[in-house]
């Protein structure tokens, strides 16, 4: 177990242990924008021995995130999010299953209508696994939407854009359009569908379980995040 503090800087909340600054992997302060998250990144950093284990630190996963990518390298970063663009599994329906497409249809269609309404995204829907076309304005007003984030909202983004393969599921979550358990189930419509025809497999629930519980902890990262005004809006 390691004596980790916290102590309240010009920055902000800043992580240190014996006295020393916590650093993240490419060396920068780790100093956290409120009390709460600084509390809770700092509880995942004592809970460690001599080696660090960065699957039981998710929080600080996200907050090394926009430390070291959203502040520093936030156009790589931006790039790597519009990369899901094309391939977003909202728009990518079976074209064998008639039930599985009748859910996909049910479940995604009014995320679809969400995106045209709130952002004029214009999303062209296919069957099968071939990549589709997508709009070109679609990339740009995305990304006017993630130039509004903070590097704290960015990197919550950016991690679930890469839980849930999807832009415009990640767009809905840190909109608090969905929530955590919503975004995962809409990402997760065909496994889901073939557990409840052929039965469990122990591998694949062992990954679904782990995806399920990053979408999570970036929705505890947003609840936490809430204390450091503004919550999801620049002033």
């Amino acid at each position: 177990m390691r004596q980790v503090t916290t102590e309240k800087q010009a920055e902000g909340f800043a992580l240190l242990t014996n006295g020393k600054l916590l650093k993240t992997p490419l060396g920068n302060n780790i100093i956290l924008p409120n009390q709460k998250l600084a509390d809770a990144v700092a509880a995942e950093w004592a809970g460690q021995g001599s080696v660090l284990k960065k699957e039981q630190m998710p929080l600080t996963q996200i907050a090394c995130i926009a430390m070291d990518m959203a502040r520093k390298k936030r156009a790589e970063l931006v790039e790597d999010i519009l990369s899901y663009t094309d391939t977003d599994l909202v728009c990518y329906r079976t074209g064998e299953t008639p039930e599985l497409l009748a859910i996909q249809n049910e479940q995604l269609n009014p995320i679809i209508a969400w995106a045209k309404e709130r952002f004029s995204i214009e999303l062209t829907v296919t069957s099968g696994i071939m990549p589709v076309a997508q709009h070109p304005e679609n990339k740009q007003r995305i990304s006017d939407q993630l130039a509004i984030y903070n590097e704290w909202q960015l990197a919550v983004f950016a991690s679930a854009a890469k839980t849930l393969s999807s832009v415009i599921l990640s767009l809905a979550f840190v909109e608090k359009f969905i929530n955590a358990e919503k975004a995962f189930n809409l990402s997760h419509l065909e496994e889901t569908f073939e557990t409840e025809k052929w039965g469990e497999d122990a591998e694949k629930e062992t990954r679904l379980n782990k995806l399920k519980q990053e979408i999570i902890v970036a929705e505890k990262f947003i609840e936490l995040l809430t204390y450091y005004p503004p919550p999801f809006a620049e002033v």
